[in-house]
């Protein structure tokens, strides 16, 4: 429940599923069981490195914290219980304007934790996060920490793309500022 900050496994569950149909839709993703006087931290960073908008409402749609930034922090105190809704906006990109929290993963829940079905949750998500990767943040709901998980080793093959794109790159500066002259000059010589 809300007020122990113990989440059960159906509300576990309820939650993701919650997450999965905002990253598909962009609704608000929200905090169902959050209580009066419970605290609502939300610890975001941008990794494209562009401003967005985090706004985080209250059950009445009244917005009761918001900042404008590229990473942050966001504390805010509940005035009522649930649900509270956090919406994270990017203005540069029309197409998808809202952003969702992109992954839940509970790290004080004991031995649940370790249990399968938690694992089972959040397969579905880790499919989804493979295509967006673009935010991730930290949440603690309501007394119990909530991480979002950084997904770079399910992009391992296209990193490693990208680093043979660098090296590439890397080579033939280093091949344009040392030997070009040299070469240059050599060929200077045999004409």
């Amino acid at each position: 429940s809300g007020k122990s900050g113990k989440v059960s496994t159906e509300t576990t569950n309820h939650l993701l599923q919650y997450y999965t149909l905002s990253l598909q839709t962009g609704e608000n993703c929200y905090f169902q069981n959050v209580t009066k006087d419970s605290n609502i931290i939300i610890d975001f960073k941008q990794t494209s490195g562009e401003t967005v908008l985090v706004k985080v409402f209250d059950p009445n749609n009244k917005i009761i914290v918001e900042t404008k930034r590229v990473f942050g922090t966001l504390y805010a105190t509940a005035k009522l219980d649930g649900p509270y809704h956090v919406c994270i906006y990017n203005p540069y990109w029309s197409t998808r304007k809202v952003f969702m929290i992109l992954d839940v993963e509970p790290l004080d829940l004991g031995e649940h934790y370790k249990t399968h079905d938690q694992v089972h949750f959040f397969h579905p998500l880790n499919e989804i996060l493979k295509q967006t990767r673009r935010l991730r943040a930290l949440v603690v709901y309501d007394k119990t920490r909530w991480s979002m998980r950084n997904y770079e080793e399910t992009y391992y093959t296209s990193t490693m793309m990208n680093r043979s794109w660098y090296m590439l790159y890397l080579a033939l500066a280093i091949y344009f500022y040392k030997w070009w002259p040299y070469t240059k000059c050599l060929a200077m010589q045999q004409a």
